[in-house]
């Protein structure tokens, strides 16, 4: 499982494959640098040499078998530039949009 480690849906695909035992990594931004904060070591990413997250998230796209993406609403940013068709047929990727009603119970 491939992972940038930030917040949310990046942190919890770390956690959930660290429970089950699926091997994990990625890149993130030097400095190990997220949203809120610094990205935990127990987390196996390495460090790109840009504090920036745009390419981190290109690398690990360029890094991984197929994308999928979960947004509230439409995609932007990071996520609509990570979007893009990708430059080998044996990679695909999933835009999924999900309403905050999902998590409800």
């Amino acid at each position: 499982m491939i992972s940038g480690g930030q917040t949310g849906a990046d942190r919890d695909g770390l956690d959930a494959a660290i429970h089950c035992e699926i091997p994990h990594g990625g890149w993130c931004p030097r400095g190990r640098l997220a949203e809120y904060g610094i990205i935990p070591g127990e987390y196996h990413l390495s460090e790109m040499g840009s504090p920036e997250y745009l390419p981190r998230k290109k690398a690990n796209v360029f890094d991984s078998d197929a994308t999928v993406i979960f947004t509230f609403g439409t995609l932007s940013g990071g996520s609509l530039q990570c979007n893009a068709p990708p430059k080998s047929s044996h990679l695909c990727s999933l835009f999924t949009p999900i309403s905050p009603r999902t998590f409800v119970l």
